[in-house]
């Protein structure tokens, strides 16, 4: 049996970590990364400062892209570790607690499955599959273009499924960690 204070100090680390996952997808995936591209590939080109003219609205785009794409492994890195820390604590807790506990644990434990699957396996495989697409755009072989660039539309379509999955996950944990503290019995 855990003592009190242990208990305390499990809840926090739990409840930093999910906040600190949840905070940290929401802001770079609905904040930052839309920002970025709205600002590299539309607002840029229309108004490049000087030394800038001549950037295209596809330059900003690829300029979009290599800035997001240099963000996500820390990105993946930072919700891994989140994901673990509320996964051990959420064990803690469920191990002494309720069944919220259990059912918070149990959301953890499938976000931190999903995060895992896309950053290991979906996530590599749209960037070879869009490097493919610049390596056939730069070799001017357009039929391969097009096709790698549909197929990275596809893969950029789960990972972004899988994105919303994960912080769908993490938010329902969190919110059951403001329903265990509003009513701790």
């Amino acid at each position: 049996m855990l003592q009190p204070r242990m208990i305390r100090v499990t809840n926090v680390v739990h409840l930093l970590s999910l906040a600190l996952w949840a905070g940290g997808s929401l802001f770079f995936s609905y904040l930052t990364t839309p920002r970025i591209f709205a600002y590299l590939r539309d607002q840029l080109p229309a108004d490049p400062p000087p030394g800038l003219q001549g950037l295209t609205d596809e330059m900003g785009r690829r300029l979009a892209g290599n800035t997001v794409g240099a963000i996500f492994p820390t990105y993946f890195v930072s919700q891994i570790i989140a994901g673990v820390l509320a996964v051990a604590s959420g064990f803690v807790l469920a191990k002494a607690g309720q069944r919220l506990e259990k059912i918070r644990w149990g959301l953890a434990i499938a976000a931190l499955a999903i995060v895992s699957l896309h950053a290991a396996t979906v996530y590599p495989r749209s960037v070879r599959v869009l490097d493919a697409h610049y390596a056939a755009q730069a070799a001017r072989d357009e039929p391969k273009a097009v096709s790698l660039r549909k197929t990275f539309g596809m893969w950029h379509g789960i990972s972004q499924i899988l994105n919303l999955l994960t912080i769908c996950l993490v938010v329902a944990a969190v919110a059951l960690a403001g329903i265990a503290l509003r009513d701790p019995a």
